[in-house]
């Protein structure tokens, strides 16, 4: 079964749109390097994780929820990148938001909609909504080969000034435990970051004179094609298909003593 629109347009993510406003949700995810499309236990066609909001959930918080349901991500960087309106027969619009997820494991199938997902280098030819995929996915591929990504602890940071010129889109608190080896604090608070391609070198030098001094810390984002590593006065631009550039990373992480579990960029290398 296929479902095509009258009118499909995208907007950035700094467009005025309510939240209010705002009906589906629409995911783009990957899971090493190849796309994830799920197929619903009623249809025999592909498509991209889609949810209808419910009217209790943040959009954020059903971002997720509908990542684990659809695709069985237990690990992942989720970041929204933007908005889209569809114009159905009746020319009724409808508002969405579009998210972007990065998946580094998968876990259980659970108790869901979605009888399959399966793993794709390109659009599939037999999807549900063929005038949206590819142009949901022209915008998600334009943002991140111009925006980084990533996560920055401001525990870590020995002066905080820099988070003012951050974009910060999502904040969450963590205590801390014996697994994240800072007992000399009590949480860990991680901004998750939006940092434009024209800004990155600076804020990457900048960022590594605010980490702690004391302490072996490190902050990263990354886009579709590089990844900066930010450790105390030391930065590394890895290019992401290459391993080697990431086991030197790992190495002099290693040898600052940061745990080897917190060094695992594995799940970043993308093929050629």
């Amino acid at each position: 079964m296929t479902k095509t629109f009258l009118k499909v347009n995208t907007y950035p993510k700094n467009e005025e749109i309510l939240d209010e406003n705002i009906e589906y949700v629409i995911i783009v995810s990957r899971y090493q390097g190849k796309w994830i499309y799920v197929q619903h236990k009623e249809r025999d066609t592909w498509e991209l994780p889609w949810w209808h909001r419910e009217i209790w959930e943040s959009v954020l918080d059903g971002a997720k929820r509908e990542l684990f349901e659809e695709t069985w991500a237990t690990k992942y960087d989720i970041m929204h990148i933007g908005y889209w309106s569809l114009v159905n027969d009746e020319w009724i619009q409808s508002f969405g938001a579009i998210f972007s997820a990065e998946i580094f494991e998968l876990g259980k199938k659970p108790d869901s909609e979605i009888s399959k997902i399966d793993f794709f280098d390109d659009i599939p030819k037999e999807t549900t909504y063929p005038n949206v995929h590819p142009i949901i996915h022209k915008m998600e591929i334009e943002y991140k080969d111009i925006t980084y990504n990533g996560v920055v602890i401001e525990e870590s940071l020995e002066n905080t000034e820099i988070l003012e010129e951050l974009d910060i889109s999502n904040t969450k608190i963590a205590p801390v435990t014996e697994r994240h080896k800072t007992p000399w604090i009590t949480q860990w608070t991680m901004h998750t970051v939006d940092i434009s391609e024209d800004k990155v070198e600076n804020i990457a030098n900048k960022l590594s004179k605010s980490l702690d001094s004391k302490h072996n810390w490190y902050a990263d984002f990354k886009n579709n094609h590089s990844h900066y590593i930010i450790f105390h006065n030391k930065v590394f631009q890895v290019d992401r298909t290459k391993k080697e550039e990431y086991d030197n990373v790992t190495k002099y992480g290693i040898n600052l003593g940061i745990p080897d579990y917190q060094l695992d960029f594995s799940g970043f290398i993308v093929n050629k």
